[in-house]
């Protein structure tokens, strides 16, 4: 199963499955050209598998057994359509336990869930009318029926009409006009202003009424652990103190029994994550953090190395709720003044990748949407950045800019114990150092990062990582629009971008959806508000009698949980 809706890394997200796959340099150490690294980014991107897992038949699988992985930080919020909830560590947490009627395939086309679906498909396209009809064996954990009353009421808690839902954004809900019943309460029909390029995932992690109904139960009924499931597992016990998550198999569930008795998702900090692998503490590592760890992880008897490619990509954010980054032309200097190149390089380069810039806020290199939109609009040019701030009246005196008595100076918030962060801080504290800007490096607790500083605006600079999907030009329009949308960490966006989301998600041509796209990535560079660093293809190193986990090595898909487990001997 699959969810398609973007979520946030701290920044501490994979680097590059294209680990030992192709060099960077050339044999006499000369760095390559943009172009030529580029060009070598996009073929080996497409030379990777969309998705990468050790595949076995339920047959071969024994029954029974504890998987254990970690994940990034424990979850603020269990319902992941709240706000705080929005967070790439809940997941997989998510997959496990909640509904998924489509799920994505290899390369990113919906195909049915017949778990959760009979069938899905468009009934009218004027208006634009889709109808799902729901296995009638699918229920919640605590025996209800999965209905159309629970589509209704998704709807209506998500599409913005009622402000006290913290929601994580509207995309695709404030599209639709209309959900009601078919034919029986297991028949839905969702009828939309356009065509939605999306329609298909939309309801994916849908959640009982019992949640939706109202702001304070959606809002904080699942703050603590979640209260009602509706996949192959659910959760025994959520530890804020321990910070683990423990599912175990659904009774209710319909499906194919569970393979494993147990799964456990662990909060672990980098660190620590590599020294409970190489204990045998858990059972699958996110090697592409930095090249440590993939170095220590392949080297524990009985692994296997993963690789795949990846849509999801990291970020610089420039925030325009700054006094100072209020301007768009200061936020363009400052883009154009950070060394791009250099974070790639200390991101990718340890990996043997090619290291490349990536331009494109929608679409990765492997998506065939990709084009070079950026490299024309930012940096790093350091010369074209002076220029910049000079005409703004931003005068060098001394080692930084000086203007009406006041210096030049940005605050980077960056979450503790995440080496990735650390470096990449310190190069754009030089690199916007040498154009004149001091920037000041704040060190803050990981699980305050989002909710205490980047959500709320309390930064000038930060860099993160988004997980993306096969629609992006849907599925990503709050992260750019509007400007006070909860996903929109940088507050800055403008009209032209709404319209072209609007336009590329109405449009069901993909080729035709692409052209819109670009020309959407570009409305959202001259914004200038988020500069795209790098994709960040995966990478994993999983014990090698592990079949059918596909939870950190694939671009579209997820793990089928019921078939997860640990291979016969």
């Amino acid at each position: 199963m699959t969810s398609t809706r973007m979520r946030w890394a701290a920044g501490i997200a994979a680097v590059s499955a294209v680990a030992l796959v192709a060099a960077g340099c050339s044999k006499n150490g000369a760095k390559e050209s943009d172009q030529k690294a580029q060009a070598k980014a996009k073929q080996v991107a497409k030379s990777l598998p969309g998705t990468d897992m050790i595949t076995a038949s339920r047959d071969k699988i024994q029954d029974g057994g504890t998987f254990t992985t970690a994940i990034e930080d424990y979850p603020q919020n269990f319902n992941a359509s709240e706000i705080d909830g929005n967070d790439v560590s809940l997941a997989p947490t998510t997959q496990a336990t909640m509904p998924d009627f489509v799920d994505l395939d290899e390369s990113g086309k919906p195909v049915i869930n017949k778990d959760f679906t009979q069938s899905f498909s468009i009934v009218s396209q004027k208006p634009f009318v889709v109808d799902f009809k729901i296995n009638p064996k699918a229920v919640w954990s605590d025996g209800k029926p999965i209905t159309y009353t629970d589509f209704v009421n998704m709807w209506k808690a998500n599409n913005g009409s009622n402000k006290a839902y913290q929601i994580v954004s509207t995309n695709g809900w404030e599209e639709i006009t209309k959900v009601e019943r078919g034919t029986n309460d297991q028949d839905v029909k969702v009828t939309y202003k356009q065509p939605y390029a999306e329609w298909a995932a939309q309801f994916d992690g849908l959640l009982p009424s019992s949640i939706t109904s109202s702001p304070k139960a959606f809002n904080t009924s699942e703050k603590n652990a979640p209260t009602i499931s509706s996949g192959p597992f659910m959760v025994k016990k959520a530890d804020a103190t321990a910070q683990t998550i423990t599912l175990v198999p659904n009774p209710k569930w319909w499906g194919d029994k569970p393979k494993l008795s147990q799964v456990v998702f662990r909060a672990l900090s980098l660190n620590s994550t590599t020294g409970a692998f190489s204990n045998g503490e858990i059972d699958a590592i996110d090697a592409g953090k930095d090249v440590n760890t993939l170095k220590q992880a392949e080297g524990v008897k009985g692994t296997k190395v993963l690789r795949s490619a990846s849509v999801g990509f990291h970020v610089m954010n420039i925030n325009a709720k700054s006094p100072l980054l209020k301007d768009v032309n200061m936020r363009k200097a400052i883009a154009m003044g950070i060394d791009r190149s250099q974070i790639a390089k200390i991101r990718l380069a340890p990996f043997g990748a090619p290291v490349a810039v990536r331009n494109n806020h929608i679409y990765a290199e492997s998506q065939a949407g990709y084009q070079n939109n950026g490299q024309s609009v930012v940096g790093p040019d350091a010369a074209k950045a002076k220029s910049m701030l000079d005409s703004m009246g931003w005068k060098m005196k001394g080692k930084f800019r000086v203007k009406d008595g006041k210096t030049l100076t940005l605050r980077e918030v960056i979450p503790a114990d995440t080496s990735s962060q650390t470096d990449v801080s310190q190069v754009v504290q030089a690199s916007l150092g040498d154009i004149g800007v001091q920037v000041k490096i704040q060190t803050v607790p990981l699980n305050d990062f989002f909710t205490k500083y980047v959500n709320v605006g309390d930064y000038d600079l930060s860099y993160q990582g988004w997980s993306s999907d096969a629609f992006s030009e849907c599925s990503g329009k709050s992260l750019y629009y509007p400007a006070e949308s909860a996903q929109n960490k940088t507050f800055a966006s403008s009209a032209q971008i709404g319209q072209l989301f609007d336009q590329a998600c109405g449009t069901l041509d993909a080729t035709a959806r692409n052209k819109i796209g670009n020309q959407l990535d570009k409305a959202i560079w001259d914004v200038s508000s988020q500069v795209t660093l790098f994709t960040d293809p995966n990478v994993a190193v999983v014990k090698d009698n592990l079949a059918n986990y596909d939870g950190i090595t694939s671009a579209y898909e997820s793990p089928k949980w019921q078939d997860v487990g640990w291979l016969k001997q």
